[in-house]
């Protein structure tokens, strides 16, 4: 009696330590055919802005969930859903263009909470005339 309460306690410990028999696990690509979208901006400093602000952005919202099954001791699945990065860009660009006319305006992408930087113009007080203007 004692001895198959021992090698039942070890058959048990054994299938503990194992694990799985079969571990599945991967990274499934969702929407990674998908081409970008063609638009135009307002301005140089909206573009930049708002590639910046879409290249920061990707890591953190990229990920759409996990799914996992498991039968214990036996089988593990665990696959995880990411966004590609073209189907990030184009939900960028469905958000910030409010209107749906493919052009992006400075409005939109401060009304978009994108912080457009203008270019400060290089002092050039002498102008290129020699003449300094007021």
């Amino acid at each position: 009696m004692q001895r198959a309460i021992l090698l039942s306690l070890t058959v048990c410990l054994a299938l503990v330590q194992m694990g799985c028999l079969i571990n599945v696990g991967g990274t499934k690509v969702v929407k990674a055919s998908e081409s970008r979208k063609a638009v135009s901006f307002e301005s140089d400093a909206g573009m930049s802005a708002f590639a910046s602000h879409v290249k920061s952005s990707y890591p953190a919202e990229k990920n759409l969930g996990s799914g996992y099954f498991g039968i214990p001791f036996i089988i593990s699945v665990h696959e995880q859903r990411v966004l590609s990065e073209n189907a990030h860009f184009n939900a960028a660009i469905d958000k910030v263009d409010l209107d749906q006319n493919q052009v992006i305006t400075d409005g939109e992408l401060n009304a978009a909470g994108i912080i457009v930087k203008e270019k400060e113009p290089a002092d050039d007080s002498a102008g290129s005339s020699g003449f300094q203007t007021l």
